[in-house]
């Protein structure tokens, strides 16, 4: 399992790497055989990256910890992990890895995320406005050697 996180976290960080070197061999980055196909049935990753203001960082830290408590009790949940980097003037860059089993199994989530904030009335659209929190998100799928 380690190893599937690793991967993901080392495409995220590759993704913004030079198109026009990417995959060829130097010092730093030797060619792979590394294949790339349909893996809508193996486990996914569903990763967030926050930009958080220094003082938005408590009542986001909070809502983050509810949330990852929520998934938690999912069908198809793996496991997740939470990253985060302060920057000299307080703010906050953090990055969520959630693991599903499948991709179905993020499509469930998803409705089952939006059901919960709407039973408890949260809006993600004006907590993120209001607190100019930014976001990047995607999935992400497992590459195979």
């Amino acid at each position: 399992m380690k190893s599937i996180v690793y991967t993901i976290l080392v495409t995220v960080l590759l993704a913004g790497a030079n198109k026009a070197t990417f995959g060829q061999t130097n010092a730093n980055y030797p060619k792979t055989n590394t294949t790339m196909k349909d893996t809508t049935n193996q486990e996914q990753a569903f990763i967030d990256k926050f930009f958080v203001p220094a003082a938005a960082k408590d009542e986001f830290l909070q809502r983050m910890k509810y949330n990852r408590g929520f998934i938690h009790q999912l069908e198809g949940f793996i496991k997740d992990n939470a990253y985060f980097k302060t920057e000299e003037n307080g703010n906050l860059t953090v990055i969520t890895v959630a693991v599903w089993r499948d991709a179905q199994a993020i499509i469930n989530a998803k409705e089952a995320v939006f059901a919960e904030y709407k039973r408890i009335g949260f809006n993600p659209v004006e907590f993120y406005e209001r607190l100019h929190i930014q976001l990047e998100r995607g999935t992400y799928s497992p590459i195979e050697d």
